[in-house]
């Protein structure tokens, strides 16, 4: 049964026209987090993490709170147009992967016509039967960081830790390991977008260039705030 021991689970951000529903799985983080890579001036808008901050939603936890938002929304009215939902929230939503597959199979399920993205960081050694167990479930698209189009740059802006795979520690090889992930998302049919923050020492355009040579076929540059 859902538990109502923490909170944070959903929240909205965009455009009342362009609204987005986001569910958060976990404040936890195989690298730096999206907010501290965009720098230290960055705030999230109407946004809390998971609280307690070493509290982590259940299967039944998130379908109960997303199912809650879209009850809100059909009592509005919107129910045409279900927001589209995607996986966030202050920490890596993959380090829940099976949390994330059994929860979007279950609301796909009964609400078929909803949209469901994750922004990632895409740092997974040997990702290629997890963005089949994505696609599998009805993960439409992912939002990758792909923070820079070299592996200096990109190991010294993520910063790896110790939630990553050991062989993702050994040097130059998240920058491999996420470029592996965005190529086989691809393979497996999901919409891919590559993000990059603007910030010193990135070279955007070279960034996007690898994007695309990816098959990455959405690009977006996120402003960097010192």
């Amino acid at each position: 049964a859902p538990s109502s021991f923490g909170t944070g689970v959903t929240y909205w951000s965009g455009a009342a026209d362009a609204r987005h529903l986001y569910v958060a799985l976990t404040n936890r983080c195989n690298a730096r987090t999206l907010p501290e890579t965009r720098g230290p001036g960055f705030a999230m808008a109407s946004f809390s993490p998971l609280s307690p901050p070493d509290w982590e939603p259940s299967e039944d936890d998130v379908v109960a709170a997303v199912s809650r938002a879209l009850d809100g929304e059909k009592a509005a009215g919107r129910e045409a147009a279900f927001p589209p939902l995607c996986f966030a929230g202050l920490g890596e939503p993959l380090l829940r992967a099976s949390i994330l597959v059994g929860a979007t199979s279950r609301l796909r399920s009964a609400h078929p016509a909803l949209s469901v993205r994750i922004s990632t960081n895409g740092l997974f050694a040997h990702p290629g039967p997890l963005v089949a167990m994505l696609a599998d479930a009805g993960v439409s698209s992912v939002s990758v960081a792909l923070a820079a189009s070299d592996a200096p740059t990109y190991c010294a802006l993520m910063r790896p830790n110790d939630l990553c795979d050991t062989s993702i520690r050994e040097p130059g090889a998240a920058f491999e390991a996420v470029c592996t992930f965005i190529r086989l998302a691809v393979e497996s049919g999901l919409d891919v977008e590559c993000t990059a923050v603007a910030g010193p020492g990135v070279d955007a355009l070279a960034t996007e260039a690898l994007a695309r040579q990816l098959g990455a076929s959405g690009w977006r540059v996120r402003q960097h705030f010192p």
